[in-house]
């Protein structure tokens, strides 16, 4: 798939699986094999475990929004620099609800092959701020972005 189709991809995930809440899309745009190293302790690095994380975190702020505020892509791999907006009011990880206004920045790196998500891994933003701040820091010695620095390959 070339980088439009990834971007496309990349794209309608943030659309309709965080901003529209569909399981089904979910289900759809990530393949079976999926995995994400980052997952939180206890949750499983599998696309049921993607899932059951990712929806339990949208449930918690119904009226949460993601906005792409940067997207890379290069070959199968996009990275994307989003901002997660909600007002948090239900329980989420053990975390009692608090009704307080959540402005979060994320960055994601995901690898699409054959129109489906395999890889995705999800950190803050702040990793990507600090090599802006920092030219001399790792991220901007290894490549000139950050899917070039963690070399996913």
């Amino acid at each position: 798939m070339g980088r439009a189709g990834s971007d496309a991809v990349i794209r309608r995930f943030v659309e309709e699986v965080q901003n529209g809440k569909s399981e089904a899309v979910y289900d759809e745009l990530n393949d079976p094999a999926f995995v994400n190293p980052s997952s939180p302790p206890g949750i499983p690095s599998d696309r049921g475990g993607g899932k059951t994380f990712l929806f339990g975190f949208l449930n918690a702020s119904p009226d949460s929004r993601f906005t792409i505020d940067d997207m890379i892509a290069e070959g199968d791999q996009v990275v994307t620099n989003k901002t997660f907006t909600g007002t948090h009011t239900g329980e989420f990880t053990g975390i009692p609800a608090t009704g307080n206004k959540v402005t979060l920045q994320f960055v994601d790196i995901m690898r699409v092959r054959n129109g489906r998500i395999a890889l995705a891994v999800h950190g803050p933003a702040q990793l990507h701020a600090a090599a802006r701040r920092h030219p001399d820091s790792w991220a901007r010695r290894e490549g000139s972005d950050v899917a070039r620095a963690v070399a996913l390959r």
